[in-house]
């Protein structure tokens, strides 16, 4: 009879600060030579003083390993002819042991934001080579994890997975008073969040779409327009392309237009008839250049660009330090 254990979990963060994607760990090897053994342990790590009746032998055989939504399961089957193998079997029967564990070697690592997840303290396992699975009395805990080189001699968590060069000053009032401001702008980050997971959260955010003008608005802007030669009407005007840019982006619709606000109408030259929308678009665009890089201070990041504000208190200090330190002056 065999027994279906949950071998690893890329949605959750182990106890040691990492995880492991799923669908980065390669299988051919072990599969090779599917062995599960208890507590990573092999024979001779049990024999104690030489006494060879203390070495306990591989439990069983993994008769099928696959993944399935980020989480690498196996079918286990306990060698009923070992008595050990029988007494870790009857646990599991039990319901007194339920936990698997696996032996791996780390190919590739990553630090990325978009690979962490909250309460993660070491960098991601994006690639790894499974060598052997264990049945374990507790996951992840200093004997239910092992961790191998490429010569399979056996490393620490801190050697291969250091933990992560975090500021010391993530949970200072100037990050919390980031992160309510950039909670103000509808993101959900956690108070106490560290800045890899202010620039995931940031990475993943997307504004949310402006409420579309209604369309009594949109034809009294689009009179206007007519009054001042800018949206013309016929076959070859370009009162329909203009209509279609108003659903697009109101912003531009009413640069476009020349008008500041509703009732107000600035003098402009006419577009020509054969004029396309696309050029005047760009032309639009170009009239909204950004502010040159010296001109934009704390409050215009804060504004326009939180997720570059983030990126600099973590990769140009002391420029934060100086811009934030203006803004402060400016309310003192």
């Amino acid at each position: 009879m065999a027994y279906t254990f949950v071998v690893n979990d890329e949605n959750e963060v182990n106890t040691y600060g990492f995880r492991v994607l799923t669908s980065g760990i390669k299988l051919k090897t072990y599969r090779s030579n599917p062995l599960v053994l208890w507590m990573h342990k092999r024979p001779h790590e049990w024999n104690s003083e030489n006494n060879k009746d203390n070495e306990v032998f591989p439990i069983g055989t993994c008769s099928k390993v696959w993944s399935e939504d980020g989480i690498l399961k196996a079918n286990i089957d306990f060698d009923e002819k070992d008595e050990f193998a029988n007494r870790i079997k009857a646990k599991v029967d039990a319901g007194i042991i339920r936990m698997c564990s696996m032996g791996f070697d780390v190919v590739s690592r990553s630090e990325d934001p978009n690979y962490l997840l909250p309460g993660q303290t070491r960098p991601t396992v994006t690639q790894s080579e499974l060598f052997e699975i264990s049945v374990v009395d507790i996951g992840a805990n200093r004997n239910a994890l092992r961790l191998f080189n490429s010569q399979q001699h056996e490393v620490s968590v801190d050697e291969i997975l250091p933990k992560l060069k975090l500021s010391n000053e993530h949970n200072s009032k100037s990050m919390k008073k980031l992160i309510a401001k950039l909670n103000g702008f509808g993101l959900d980050i956690a108070e106490d969040a560290n800045e890899y997971q202010v620039v995931a959260a940031l990475d993943g955010f997307k504004k949310p779409n402006a409420e579309k003008p209604t369309e009594k608005l949109v034809n009294q802007l689009i009179a206007l327009g007519k009054k001042t030669g800018v949206v013309t009407e016929g076959e070859t005007g370009n009162e329909t392309k203009f209509r279609k840019l108003a659903a697009a982006d109101m912003e531009l619709f009413v640069d476009m237009l020349g008008i500041e606000k509703l009732g107000t109408e600035k003098p402009q030259t006419p577009a020509p008839r054969g004029e396309r929308m696309s050029d005047l678009v760009a032309q639009a665009k170009q009239k909204q250049a950004k502010p040159a890089a010296d001109e934009k201070d704390f409050e215009w990041y804060e504004k326009n660009e939180p997720q570059a504000l983030a990126r600099m208190e973590a990769t140009e200090p002391e420029k934060f330090a100086k811009l934030k330190a203006a803004d402060d002056a400016k309310y003192q």
